[in-house]
Formats: structure tokens, sequence, C-alpha cells
């Protein structure tokens, strides 16, 4: 199995998150967090609805990608988990369909516009 890099994180660190005081996670206070990651900070964030975040953070604790901090209750990353499907998971939800081979738009000497003006290695 792949080991996780030393400094790999499940969370970015923002110049405000090193400027702000805090013994929980690096720069914020517990309030802090739990505003940051609620589901109206998430849905903003992302830009879906409210409900689909709130849906989404239920799936994704009940299949244990992401876990309730003790102290503050907020989302956390289950790195292992995460790690775990982004190397075999991902596969089985986004497969790759390939489809039928088509002619793609014109482009360089082939194009219309261009047609007799450029010239291939071949053509010289």
């Amino acid at each position: 199995m792949k080991t996780l890099p030393d400094d790999w994180r499940d969370w970015a660190l923002d110049d405000a998150d090193i400027d702000l005081p805090g013994n929980g996670l690096p720069g914020l206070e517990d309030d802090q967090l739990a505003t940051r990651y609620s589901v109206r900070a998430l849905a903003e964030e992302t830009g879906i609805s409210k409900s689909q975040a709130s849906l989404s953070l239920q799936r994704c604790l009940e299949v244990g990608l992401i876990r309730k901090d003790r102290r503050t209750g907020a989302p956390r990353a289950n790195v292992r988990a995460l790690f775990n499907f982004i190397m075999h998971g991902v596969r089985y939800v986004f497969p790759a369909k390939p489809g039928e081979i088509t002619r793609g738009i014109a482009t360089t000497f082939a194009a219309p516009v261009l047609e007799g003006r450029l010239y291939s290695a071949g053509n010289c």
C-alpha cells in the first residue's frame, strides 16, 4: 500500500489561519472552526445548496470518508479512507467510457480558413 506524503494535510491553510491564535487545528479557535466548516459555509464555498451540502456530509459520514472532530464537532477528512477511495474507488464512481472515433474540429492546415496557407511536413 502506498503511504501519504509527510507534508500532506486534509485541509489547506490560508494566511488568515496561520495568524489566528489557538491550540486546536493550526490557527483556528473552536468557534471559528465550527463557523468555517458549517453547512452554510460549505454551501457558499462550493456553490451548491445548503440541503445538498448537508446530504453530502451525511453520506460521507455514513461511508466513513469524514468524521466529526471530538472537540468541535466539525467535519474532518478521514485521511486513510479518503486516500484509499481516491486510489481504488474513483474509477468505479467515474468510469472512463471510450466513445466512437469521430472527426474533431479542423485546426491548423486542415481548417478551411487556413487551407492552402499552411503545410504539414509531408506536403513540402
